[in-house]
């Protein structure tokens, strides 16, 4: 299993954006904001967090905040997890519901 890097957690606004917050190596947790891209999520899936999605979040470098912009897929596994992979820079993950939250950890 690869070293885990952080963690986090999306809450589905309703409206086509995830709301999320996550921590690594820093000492407090950040922010990151995704929108579904048009035609990504199947037209027959009832679940909140599958799809492609256009993602930005904030993170430090050498104490200053900066933010990336990449595309974030979710997948919906047949065990109840779900796959998280970001694009570039690349991470990737696994997440579970819990509380109408889907949370989870991610290594790179």
């Amino acid at each position: 299993m690869p070293k885990i890097k952080g963690s986090c957690v999306f809450r589905n606004d309703g409206d086509g954006c995830l709301s999320s917050k996550y921590v690594n190596d820093n000492t407090s947790p950040f922010v990151e904001s995704c929108k579904l891209i048009i035609g990504s999520r199947s037209p027959n899936s009832a679940d909140n967090f599958e799809g492609r999605y256009d993602t930005v979040w904030l993170e430090t470098s050498g104490g200053q905040v900066n933010h990336q912009r990449t595309e974030l897929t979710i997948t919906a596994r047949t065990d109840g997890t779900y796959q998280l992979a970001w694009a570039s820079p690349q991470y990737f993950g696994i997440g579970m519901l819990y509380d109408g939250l889907l949370v989870g950890a991610y290594w790179n």
